[in-house]
């Protein structure tokens, strides 16, 4: 009765967990992030529930790696990836201490890793980043990672964190040598990918393409994400893909056709709860740039963006826009009259110094 009991109090904890986890993950695979003061506070009140925040509240080892998971959730959400790299690196090494386990939970491992690596790409740790890449890849096939679906985790995750790798450090050109290997997966895996997967494939390629300059095939690339909009998975990247969206029509010189675009744009930001002051900033100046008449103009109107997106990179909320579009460096670049991918090496040179 004894052992009975035990057990029936280790797997209500476990289900209690399960339950803190499903509320976490959802906010993560809606929107990526907390979009909002409501959702911040829900993230808040989760990391302190009695079960994340107390002592020794977990009765198993299942149940403690899947605390220390939800920890680090919380602290992805909120773009905190000092506490995250801890929380996940935790919960790594519960998981490797208890090979069985680990096996049974192949997935949260996997899962793991890749917020390893984001931590790692965070933190412009780039060299632990491309092992942390081979590392990941590395567990195909082993006992309990030989599934079609862990393997299919595996090569999205894997090389959507690779483009997220190349375009940080602003090897573009590297970025593109990935997608004939993505799209012969594709082809041949179809509809076996995640949505969620495939999106940001789709993105990643049409930053990688405007990273290269070629912004005609950015713009068709960026476009399936666009006319393809699910409403209950990741509004982050739909949502920034608008904010793209306008810079690539400012490239090509879309200026009568960007007013258009601006209100459309409006209209869906409108429709979502979201609080970034970066997003209504792109906006108001890709606008007047839109309407600029001369290149005096047209760089008075960069430097006053320039100032105003400078305040707001000072906000870790508003530094979200970093993992989708490195905006300082475009405007630097438009500046400067250099490159893009130059200008990105130039601030990882500067954050290295």
């Amino acid at each position: 009765m004894t052992e009975e009991e035990d057990v029936i109090a280790k797997l209500r904890n476990l289900a209690e967990y399960q339950v803190v986890y499903s509320k976490i993950n959802l906010i993560f695979r809606s929107g990526g992030f907390t979009r909002n003061e409501q959702e911040r506070k829900i993230v808040e009140d989760i990391a302190d529930y009695h079960l994340i925040k107390g002592k020794n509240t977990a009765l198993s080892t299942r149940a403690s790696s899947m605390c220390y998971y939800i920890k680090g959730l919380c602290a992805a959400t909120q773009r905190n990836y000092e506490e995250s790299f801890q929380f996940f690196n935790r919960t790594r090494d519960i998981l490797d201490n208890n090979p069985k386990i680990k096996e049974d939970l192949s997935q949260r491992y996997v899962a793991t890793l890749s917020h390893l690596l984001r931590c790692y790409i965070e933190n412009r740790q780039f060299e632990e980043s491309e092992r942390m890449i081979q590392e990941l890849r590395g567990l195909e096939g082993k006992r309990g990672f030989n599934s079609m679906d862990i393997s299919l985790r595996i090569f999205t995750i894997s090389y959507n964190l690779e483009f997220s790798l190349r375009h940080a450090t602003g090897d573009f050109r590297k970025a593109e040598s990935l997608i004939p290997t993505i799209e012969q997966n594709e082809a041949e895996l179809g509809d076996k990918i995640s949505k969620e997967q495939s999106v940001l494939f789709q993105y990643n390629k049409a930053y990688t393409y405007f990273g290269n300059g070629d912004y005609k095939k950015a713009l068709s690339t960026l476009n399936s994400v666009l006319n393809d909009n699910e409403q209950k998975l990741r509004q982050d990247i739909y949502s920034f893909a608008r904010i793209f969206n306008l810079i690539i029509h400012f490239e090509l010189e879309n200026y009568e056709f960007l007013e258009y675009v601006i209100k459309s744009t409006n209209r869906y930001l409108s429709k979502h709860d979201r609080d970034y002051e970066i997003e209504n900033a792109v906006i108001r100046h890709i606008r007047k740039l839109s309407k600029s008449s001369g290149n005096t103009q047209r760089l008075e109107i960069l430097e006053k963006m320039k100032t105003e997106i400078d305040v707001l990179m000072k906000d870790q909320q508003e530094r979200i826009i970093l993992e989708y579009f490195h905006l300082p460096a475009w405007i630097d670049s438009k500046i400067q009259r250099i490159d893009f991918p130059e200008s990105i090496k130039q601030y990882v040179k500067q954050e290295s110094v």
